[in-house]
């Protein structure tokens, strides 16, 4: 993507005791999304090495030697082990770059500065529910702004959603759908620093958990993304910690339950002019019409088996969208007649050892023979290939969909 901003040298006021008026030259600056940061990638492999341990290390009485780091800015570790440093100024700012090594901090501090006028240039009035973010990578830099009150993301330039990865919207209030998701992605991954919501998120998630599981005990058609066990799981998490708004800990659980609620309501066009109400229902316009000579060969081949399975991904792979539920017990189904058909085609082979004894066709025998250890193999391989998926995901599931027999 071509850079909208670029920027040349930048002065910076103070990085650290000492350091004053650094200039630092940057490069260009990039919108983002929170999960295109490539957080669970592995940026370089460590080496462990023995130390030594000083004469009373660590003790209380004695103070550690600090690690600097630019004013006004902290280190937070995430519950998952991943420290990540915030600024509490004017406008809040978090970054996952490690502002401990000096040449990274003076960087950052100059495109946020950098950032900072921008917006003011562009008349962007930030509140103190803003948060901005900034990843460096080498001279350029990454971006998003969150809005905690808002729940959303936004950029101090105009993109089309192609350009920042997102997918196809009907209206602007499904577009704020899906950037409520990405902000929940956010909050998930920078949540120990004090963080100001609108309402007890907490509560939230307990009352929306509440109805899932009424929805699910009354309709087998639930859009909730979650079984009404796993709703059931989260309240007994949650319900013990609904004072606890500001625990990271608790932010952090409460963030990812959202990110797939927000995820399910774009998919469902949750207040839309058509909502899909029911799991089952397609919404949307077919994109093209699909031939089904692929299928009718795989039904003559299986003796219609295939249709059974045809049939059931139709139903719930509705407009490319699984629920995990769906899948795990569509995988279990498959398994248990995959294994039925090992079961019933290995009985039957070896009753063609009386094939020796009796006087039958030779030829046919062979033919038989030959179908029955071809259903053996095919078994196996079905079954050692999908028994993992049979308590998958329904990311898993989108991803193994094109392998399983879906003919186009």
């Amino acid at each position: 993507m071509e850079p909208r901003c670029t920027t040349g040298t930048v002065a910076v006021s103070e990085v650290a005791p000492g350091k004053l008026n650094v200039e630092v030259s940057v490069g260009s600056l990039y919108p983002i999304l929170p999960q295109q940061t490539g957080r669970y990638n592995v940026a370089q492999k460590v080496k462990r090495s023995h130390a030594v341990v000083s004469a009373g290390m660590f003790m209380t009485a004695r103070s550690p030697v600090p690690q600097y780091l630019p004013q006004q800015w902290a280190a937070y570790t995430h519950p998952e082990g991943q420290v990540y440093f915030a600024r509490n100024g004017p406008i809040r700012v978090v970054t996952d770059s490690y502002l401990y090594k000096s040449e990274i901090a003076d960087k950052i501090v100059s495109w946020v500065q950098y950032i900072e006028k921008e917006a003011e240039s562009k008349g962007f009035a930030l509140s103190d529910s803003v948060e901005l973010y900034v990843q460096l990578e080498e001279e350029d830099c990454n971006y998003y702004i969150a809005d905690h009150a808002a729940r959303t993301l936004f950029w101090l330039e105009d993109y089309e959603t192609t350009e920042l990865g997102l997918l196809p919207v009907v209206s602007p209030s499904h577009l704020k759908l899906q950037l409520e998701e990405h902000y929940w992605g956010h909050v998930e991954h920078y949540c120990m620093h004090p963080i100001k919501f609108q309402n007890n998120i907490v509560d939230e998630a307990i009352n929306q958990l509440i109805h899932a599981c009424g929805d699910q005990m009354t309709s087998s058609s639930s859009t909730f993304p979650y079984s009404f066990k796993e709703c059931k799981d989260f309240l007994d998490i949650l319900t013990p910690a609904r004072e606890r708004v500001h625990d990271g800990h608790i932010i952090t659980i409460v963030a990812r339950i959202f990110n797939v609620v927000a995820n399910n309501r774009y998919w469902t066009h949750y207040g839309q002019e058509q909502a899909r109400l029911s799991r089952d229902t397609s919404i949307l316009e077919e994109s093209s019409g699909h031939s089904a000579w692929g299928s009718s060969i795989a039904s003559v081949v299986s003796l219609r088996v295939s249709d059974f399975f045809a049939s059931r991904l139709d139903t719930i792979f509705t407009d490319d969208y699984v629920y995990s539920m769906d899948w795990q017990k569509f995988m279990t189904q498959a398994l248990g007649k995959w294994r039925g058909a090992f079961v019933q085609s290995l009985a039957l082979l070896m009753l063609h050892i009386f094939c020796f004894f009796i006087p039958v066709s030779r030829p046919l025998a062979i033919v038989s023979a030959g179908f029955l250890s071809s259903s053996i193999l095919t078994s196996a391989v079905l079954i050692h290939y999908h028994q993992d998926l049979e308590t998958g995901s329904a990311g898993e599931a989108v991803s193994s969909s094109s392998l399983v027999t879906r003919f186009p």
